[in-house]
């Protein structure tokens, strides 16, 4: 039986997200992409690709981290990461 594979890069924009988060998570659920050399329309370029099964451990994974104290969704400000977090300033004179 051979298994579905999809690409994180096809996974991210599929779910709106970042390559580098995808591939974070998948580091930390310990997931081993399968990487296989892309065809001419990805130059020869080694792309990494996960299994269905293991996509929808990420999917549930990321669900869960998006989840408030409160357990409504989204994100806390502070478990936002650092790189999605901006700080502004209003001065009045």
């Amino acid at each position: 039986m051979t298994e579905h594979l999809i690409s994180i890069k096809d996974f991210a924009d599929q779910q709106g997200l970042y390559r580098q988060t995808v591939f974070k998570v998948i580091k930390r659920l310990e997931i081993e992409p399968a990487k296989l050399r892309g065809g001419k329309q990805n130059r020869g370029q080694t792309i990494s690709y996960i299994t269905e099964e293991d996509a929808q451990r990420l999917l549930e994974a990321l669900a869960s981290s998006r989840r408030t104290q409160d357990g409504k969704e989204g994100r806390d400000f502070f478990q936002m990461p650092s790189y999605m977090m901006s700080v502004f300033s209003i001065y009045c004179a």
